[in-house]
């Protein structure tokens, strides 16, 4: 990909006290890398807060967003403390994260990333233990499973919700949208 542009996490992160030293590479964690389309980078992982600010203690989860091929990222934070993972198209990412409670429990946000102006609402929150999964999102519609139970939903709008079948469940799957016409296509195993 000979269109990226080297990116300078010491320009981005400059800091006004000279007194403190900040490392930036040392200090982030990526996780995951995209690029949904020949203009747009999404990196997403995590920012030691300690690195930023000594009165801090912890993780937060960071995503970085190029429009320009690489040449300025835009930083956006979410309160949770670790990125999960991002699942892209075109014009929308669907994005995870978490926090661990203290019962050792966690806490999983899904968020709806709008590539073009950046926007990013929550969509869901739920704890570990609800047995909820959002899967093969396709840019609009995701499978979500609740407790086993599938839906076809269209995140945009989150008007329109199709139950899906049962027998569904634990099958290799993907979503095909063309127009109005939704089609769910088997995954071949090569």
């Amino acid at each position: 990909m000979k269109w990226i542009a080297k990116y300078d996490f010491n320009q981005l992160y400059q800091l006004t006290d000279q007194a403190t030293a900040l490392d930036p590479m040392s200090s982030f964690r990526f996780e995951r890398f995209k690029a949904p389309n020949e203009n747009t980078i999404i990196l997403i992982g995590n920012k030691d807060l300690n690195s930023f600010d000594s009165s801090q203690i912890g993780d937060q989860t960071v995503i970085l967003i190029s429009k320009d091929r690489g040449k300025s990222y835009q930083e956006l934070t979410l309160p949770e403390q670790e990125m999960r993972w991002i699942d892209t198209s075109n014009d929308y990412s669907l994005v995870e994260a978490q926090n661990r409670l203290p019962d050792n429990s966690k806490k999983i946000s899904q968020y709806l990333l709008d590539n073009n102006n950046l926007k990013l609402v929550k969509i869901d929150e739920y704890t570990s233990d609800a047995k909820i999964n959002y899967e093969n999102f396709n840019g609009k519609y995701v499978i979500y499973s609740n407790r086993g139970n599938l839906k076809l939903i269209n995140l945009l709008n989150r008007e329109e919700e199709y139950p899906l079948p049962n027998d569904l469940n634990n099958q290799p799957f993907y979503l095909i949208a063309q127009g109005n016409i939704l089609t769910l296509h088997k995954k071949s195993d090569h």
